[in-house]
C-alpha cells in the first residue's frame, strides 16, 4: 500500500512539473543579423533600448565613443537606431545580412568620435 501511494505521488510531481515547463513561455531567439536587430526593434522597443544603451556604455568606457555626459541615453539610443534603420535602407545587400553588433558600434562611433574626424 505505501509503495502504491509513493508512486502516485511521484507520477503526479512528474506529470505537474511537465506542466509547469510546458507552460513557461519561451524567450525569443537573439537576433544575429541587422536586419533581424532592426525587425525586433520595431516590435520591441525596450529590447532595442537595452542593446544599444549597453553598446553606448561599453564603448564610452573603453573611449571608442564619447558620448556627452549632458546626452539623455533614450535620445541616444533612439538616434542610433534610426541611424542603422537608415544604414539598412540605404545599403541593404551590404548591411542586412551583417552582425548588428558591430554595425552599432561603428554607428555609435560615427555619432559620437573621440578626438578629431577628418
Amino acid at each position: 500500500m505505501m509503495r502504491m501511494f509513493a508512486l502516485v505521488v511521484c507520477v503526479a510531481v512528474a506529470l505537474g512539473a511537465a506542466g509547469l515547463s510546458a507552460a513557461a513561455p519561451v524567450p525569443k531567439r537573439e537576433p544575429v543579423t541587422t536586419a533581424e536587430f532592426v525587425a525586433r526593434c520595431k516590435s520591441e522597443w525596450e529590447f532595442c533600448h537595452v542593446k544599444i544603451v549597453a553598446a553606448m556604455t561599453e564603448l564610452n568606457a573603453v573611449r571608442e565613443a564619447c558620448i556627452p555626459r549632458d546626452i539623455k541615453r533614450d535620445q541616444a539610443a533612439v538616434r542610433v537606431a534610426y541611424t542603422l534603420e537608415e544604414a539598412l535602407e540605404e545599403s541593404p545587400d551590404i548591411i542586412e545580412a551583417g552582425n548588428y553588433k558591430g554595425y552599432l558600434a561603428q554607428i555609435i562611433a560615427l555619432i559620437w568620435p573621440c578626438g578629431v574626424v577628418s
